[in-house]
């Protein structure tokens, strides 16, 4: 089984699901884009997961006009 991974208490998790071209944005506090996750080569086009974990201060999105 595995171990939790121990995190600073002002970290956030995230767990997405995502497919190959989809993009998980990351977005400062005052709104402005710090950039994006993009995934690449998933295997035959499969589901993956993925788990951020950052400062609670950043937002993790996913926009609409992407999904």
């Amino acid at each position: 089984m595995k171990q939790p991974i121990d995190k600073p208490a002002n970290f956030g998790r995230v767990i997405r699901q995502a497919y190959e071209g989809d993009r998980i944005w990351l977005i400062a506090e005052n709104g402005e884009d710090l950039g994006f996750l993009e995934m690449k080569r998933v295997p035959k086009d499969a589901k993956i997961t993925v788990a951020l974990c950052f400062d609670r201060t950043i937002r993790i999105e996913r926009r609409e006009e992407e999904r």
